[in-house]
Parts: C-alpha cells; structure tokens; sequence
C-alpha cells in the first residue's frame, strides 16, 4: 500500500522515490512481494529471475536488489500473450551458491509456499560442493583489473608464481591475459584474497561495484552542453553552474593548515579536535583511540587541570569537563575561578569548602568522583564518594560562616584556614571499587571507558583472530563479511509481523560501538549468547541504515565457546582479515617472518632470530619477508622448517615486535 503497487496493472506499475529512502529490513520485504507475485525460482537451471512487462519497474527492481548488495542483469524477452507475441523482461540474479544463500537470509524468510520451499532447495543443492567448483557468483571482475593485484600478491606469499598457482590451486595460466578469459569470478577472487591475505584483492572482492560489458546503447535524443572560463573572473560555468577557481584553492589551503598542524602540533591539535566533537561519544572513543596510537596521553579529567574543553597540559591532554554528563557550564565556571583565584584544591573537603555548593551540587561530585576528576588528591574514588556527605557537611558549614561573619580563631590571627586535625580521611580508609565496577562507573558518566576497558585483555586475540575495529568497520564496503569480538551492552527483542522474534543489539567495542540486527533465523540459534555477560565473537554482514552503519550478525557465540570450536577466525594463531574467514585449522602451511632493512643491528637480530627458529625446528616451510624502503623482498629458508607454536611467535615478536611474524593454516578459504 505504501509503494501504491496494489491493484495497479502490470503496464502502469512504478515504484516511487520514498522506496530508496526505506532500510535493509523494509527493502527485503518489499523484493518478497515482489517476487511472491512474478517472480521464479528454477533449481533445474539454478537461476532466480524476476519477470515484467515494464522495462521501467525492471529497472526498478534492479536497483532494489542493489540496495541489498545482489547483482543483476536485465534481459529482454518476447511471449506469446492471448494470441498474440508480446515484449517483456526478466531481472536475473547473478546467479552462483553466495548470491542464492544471501537472497535467502534477506528475501527467503518473507517469502511463502512453494517459492520458499524452492529456493530453500535451491541453496541446498550447493551444499557438499567445493570452493572453486560451486560457483559462488557468475559476477565477473575483468582481467585488466584484477591480474597485476593478484600477481603481486602471489610473488610476495611465495617463492615464484608458478609455486603459489600449485600451492593454491589453480591454473599459471590464469595469471595472465589470454584474450579468451574476460577476468575472475567474484567468489575465486575472494577465496584467494584469504589465502593470500592481500588487502588489494579484498577490496576488489568486496567492492559493490559491479562489472559489465557493454552490449548496444540507445539514442534518446540531443541535450546542449558547454563549459568555457569567464575572462579575467578567475571561474568557469559549465551547464548552467558557476564556480569560482578559488574554491578549490581554499580546500587545498585548509587541508594543508590542518596536515601541517597535526604533523608540528600533534597534542594541541587532537586537543582541539576532541573538543569539536564533544557531543558525539562514538567520535570522542574513536579520536581518543587514534590520540594514544599517535604516542600521546589522555588523562582523565582532573579538578586541578580540566576546564570545560579538551586542554593541553604538558605533553599530555586533559578531559574536558564539559564532557562529563549532568555537570554543566555554571558549575565549571565555579570550579574555574576558586582554583584560579585560590590556588590547587588539596582534598574533597576543601573542595567542598571552596566552590559554590548552591551551583555545585551532590550530584555534579558524585559524577566528578566516578569520572576520576579528584584521582590526583590520593584517595580512591569508592572512598572519596563514601565521604562526600560528610565533607559536603562540613563545606556547607564553613561557607554558612564565612556568610555570617564567624571566623577561627586562625582567621582572627591571619593565619588562613585553620590547621587540619591529625586524623585520618574517611575517604583514606576506603579500598577502591574493583576494576569492572570502576569502569562501569565512568562509562556512566562519559558515555565510555577511558582509564581502562573491559575488553582490553584481549586486544592480542582481536589482533589474531582478524577481528575488526569500529574505524575499519565504517570503512567497509555495505554487504560485506566482517568480524567482531566484543561485549552486548543493550539488547532488546521484537516481533515481526509473521510472529517470528528477531532482536536489536549494541556492540561495545574497544574502539567504540556498534549497532547489531539480529533476524529471527540467527536469533534462534544465538539468543543465549545476547544475554552472555562477557566477550562474544560476532560475524556477519556490513549494512548501513539511517541511523548509520550497522551488522546484519548471522553467528553470536560466547568467546571461549568460539575458540573451543574452532569458531573463531585462526583461533590464536593466525592473523585474519576481519572478514570471518580469517581461519586456521590444525596443519600450518607456511610460517612468515618480516624484519626490516633499515633495522639497527640487522646482523644481531637476525641472528637471534635464526636461532629461535632452530629451537623450533619442525616441517613448516619458513619465509622471509625483507621489507626495503620502495618493496618488499620475499625469501624462502630451505635449510629450515619450523613448528610454530606459541612460544616461537613470542619471541620472534619479542625480538621484532608485534606482527611480526605470521602463521598460515592449510585450507583458509
């Protein structure tokens, strides 16, 4: 009804804009009524194609199937039709086993009847057939494009070309243009992206461009066009459109003032950027990220240091304060001019002497407490928030006073405050919060953790298993196959309209969040895991929506569960690619070492490494990777294979650093 599609002729059916601007979920639903009324499902040919008398809603249904990730093409077909011979078209799915099986998990569960029945078949025809036989999608990336990529990958995973096409698989020949092949299929590209480990092919494999040649074009007309410079205007008009040269001038003179700011002025600069962005929590975990990656540190905010932005002190950044949820601008400016015009405040007791409790009130210390704002006094936050009654008490009374006219004795003799009581804080006998409890606490207040994070222990296995960040998420193509490890921090449950329950998720990751769509036939399987309190191996599919980027999950397991099972990608060996497929086994295939040239003492390191290896001396063939400044340069050690176990990759990291050496596993697509 929202489409305006029922009880519309076949020759007068259109869909209307508002449909681009639906998500995922509404676009599924809509292909199934689609297809549900003229679509078909042929396990005999293996093809699923969409049938129309319109050329136009074709098209339409082309680019909805492209709003899932789905390649298709259009044919044109004549029918008899009541007698007589009529023009229709058919939209046909690029067909193979990846395409069918994700049109299933999308289309598949809002389809009914037979078409379900059959396309289920469909996809399970495929099952038991292997990798490079079962073609996973007839959609082709052209020779020109994806060889020299692939060629350079090889010669730098192994010792020549014609080596790596025995050890993968496939034919020398497909290396090179032969006028007969027109390139690779799509699913064989990214099956040796994963041998191979290479970025380049993954992109190509994963990118949503698709390719085609061109068959006939028509000719629907003439349109005027013109593009001429204005004399002496410095700008050009081109199709009805005036633009200044400057304005791209004043993109490069900005982008070279930001380049040239962040290289000479790193922590001023970042200083500057998290307090840009100070209402957006996902941007302030990101920026914090790539702040300490960059070598600088950032404090937690501090009542001696912070004011409302992100300030530099030293070579470090302090929080702003500003940041912190329910302390607002009144109460900073108070806690500004008592330090400034007083001096440092020394305890939580002479804090609440100081500022002005009217604008300061329990709950701004309370989150300044939890937000590690008084850390530099010396008490511990549970102890410091376990006296806050008693030393707003005591500051209510002072100030009370010093409002009245009561003054010390001390006072009287000019001495300043009186001197302190030799006893001991209440706050100083206080053991601190255990660390899942204190971080918790400050994510309440910040939004995220900032002295620490739960899932830190394990940034070794994220690096290992391939397991992506939210920056590389966002960077990913929509529709393709990424990996998470992280923790469920909200978790809610819905109804579909068939009855079916299916379920929304929140990722915390080390790096950020991430939103999760959990549809009913993966929440069947994973609804325990949603509700399991520490790390979870997500894997699933990149979607955006109009909240942003989110994860279509199709597998959740608990971490230890996944490891166990050989679930999670290369286990604690072998490096991935975030993709889910990252995947040892038990027999590793090559052994990878890379060092490089510019070194000091090149001679020594090596040695040292040479000798770890003998210490490990086993069958896996080993490999030099000797990276110069303009390429890499790889060598095969024939005297010597390796057993890499764990202790070998700990020292070989240990001499080289981390990444430094990598482990392959047979049968990692």
């Amino acid at each position: 009804e929202d489409c305006g599609l029922q009880g519309k002729r076949a020759l007068d059916k259109r869909l209307p804009a508002a449909v681009d601007l639906w998500d995922l979920r509404a676009v599924s639903v809509l292909v199934a009524k689609l297809f549900q009324g003229d679509g078909c499902v042929h396990r005999g040919t293996r093809s699923v194609f969409y049938a129309t008398s319109l050329q136009s809603l074709a098209f339409d249904v082309r680019r909805l199937l492209l709003k899932l990730g789905l390649s298709a093409t259009i044919h044109r077909k004549e029918f008899a039709y009541h007698g007589a011979r009529r023009i229709g078209f058919t939209v046909n799915l690029l067909g193979g086993r990846v395409t069918f099986r994700w049109f299933e998990q999308l289309v598949g569960r809002h389809l009914v009847g037979r078409k379900r029945e059959d396309l289920a078949g469909l996809v399970a025809d495929y099952d038991g057939t292997p990798t490079l036989q079962a073609r996973g999608t007839v959609d082709v990336i052209p020779a020109s494009v994806a060889l020299a990529p692939l060629r350079e990958a090889i010669s730098k995973a192994y010792a020549s070309l014609r080596t790596g096409c025995r050890a993968l698989g496939i034919s020398y020949r497909l290396l090179f243009q032969d006028g007969r092949k027109r390139g690779l299929r799509r699913d064989t590209l990214s099956y040796l992206a994963e041998r191979l480990d290479s970025p380049t092919l993954h992109a190509l494999a994963e990118s949503p461009m698709g390719w085609s040649r061109p068959r006939s074009f028509t000719l629907e007309g003439e349109e005027a066009t013109y593009d001429f410079e204005v004399p002496g205007a410095a700008s050009f008009i081109a199709n009805g459109i005036a633009v200044h040269n400057s304005h791209a001038a004043c993109y490069g003179v900005v982008a070279y003032q930001t380049a040239y700011l962040k290289a000479n002025y790193p922590t001023e600069f970042m200083a500057a950027l998290l307090t840009s962005e100070m209402e957006k929590t996902d941007k302030i975990v990101q920026y914090v990220e790539e702040t300490r990656a960059m070598g600088l540190r950032v404090e937690p905010p501090d009542v001696n240091v912070s004011r409302a932005q992100f300030t530099v002190a030293g070579d470090a950044i302090h929080f702003g304060l500003a940041a912190i949820k329910n302390v607002g601008a009144t109460a900073i400016d108070s806690i500004v001019k008592v330090r400034e015009a007083d001096g440092a405040f020394t305890a939580l007791d002479d804090f609440c002497a100081r500022v002005d409790l009217r604008l300061v009130n329990r709950r701004v210390i309370e989150c300044l407490i939890k937000a590690g704002a008084f850390d530099s006094l010396g008490n511990t936050r549970a102890g410091l928030l376990a006296s806050l009654d008693q030393a707003m008490e005591g500051g209510q009374r002072r100030q009370r006073d010093r409002e009245e006219g009561q003054v010390s004795l001390f006072d009287a003799l000019g001495s300043g405050d009186a001197p302190k009581a030799a006893v001991v804080s209440p706050a100083a006998r206080v053991p601190e919060w255990p660390q899942e409890e204190m971080l918790a606490f400050e994510r309440e207040v910040l939004g995220f953790y900032l002295s620490g994070h739960p899932l830190e222990q394990y940034r070794e296995v994220v690096r290992r298993i391939g397991a992506l960040n939210a920056a590389d998420l966002a960077a990913r193509s929509t529709g393709s196959r990424v990996l998470l490890l992280g923790q469920v921090s909200a978790f809610s449950e819905s109804a579909t309209k068939s009855g079916n329950r299916m379920a929304f998720a929140t990722l915390e990751l080390v790096d950020g969040s991430v939103p999760l769509t959990i549809f009913p036939e993966p929440y069947r399987s994973c609804a325990s895991a949603l509700r399991h309190k520490g790390p979870v191996i997500v894997k699933g599919r990149a979607d955006d929506s109009d909240k942003g980027r989110v994860v279509l999950a199709e597998e959740i397991k608990p971490l230890e569960e996944a490891v166990a099972n050989g679930h999670a990608a290369g286990g604690a060996h072998a490096a991935g690619n975030g993709n889910g497929h990252g995947g040892g086994q038990d027999v590793a295939h090559a052994c990878r070492i890379r060092v490089s040239a510019a070194a000091e003492s090149l001679p020594t390191l090596l040695a040292s490494v040479k000798a770890a290896c003998y210490e490990h001396e086993g069958r896996t063939p080993l490999f030099l990777h000797v990276l110069l400044p303009e390429q890499e340069v790889v060598l095969r050690v024939k005297e010597l294979g390796v057993d890499p176990a764990s202790d070998l990759v700990a020292k070989v990291e240990g001499l080289l650093g981390a990444g430094s050496i990598l482990v392959e596993y047979a049968g990692r697509a």
